[in-house]
């Protein structure tokens, strides 16, 4: 993880302690590898991620563009079946 510190010099240490960890790592790197499989943008699965959690999510986006409007509606429409996550994301979502 310290080669990475690098990325993320503007970053306050309170946002560093909250996101910058493995967990968060992993997950990254499981929606890059979903984006090339489904061809979906990495906006469209990571709000489809939490719309498909086992508890209430409510991700409040907004939206500057076209192309961020698409990513959000998109995200909406993406069934993010358990196994097409391998397992980490529940079903019943």
């Amino acid at each position: 993880m310290r080669e990475k510190e690098t990325q993320i010099t503007g970053l306050s240490e309170s946002m560093k302690r909250s996101y910058w960890n493995e967990t968060n790592f992993r997950t990254y790197q499981k929606l890059l590898k979903l984006q090339k499989e489904t061809g979906h943008s990495l906006q469209a699965l990571s709000l489809a991620y939490f719309f498909h959690q086992p508890f209430q999510t409510v991700p409040v986006t907004g939206v500057s563009n076209p192309s961020q409007l698409k990513d959000v509606l998109d995200a909406c429409e993406i069934d993010l079946a358990p196994e097409l996550f391998g397992g980490w994301v529940s079903a019943g979502g």
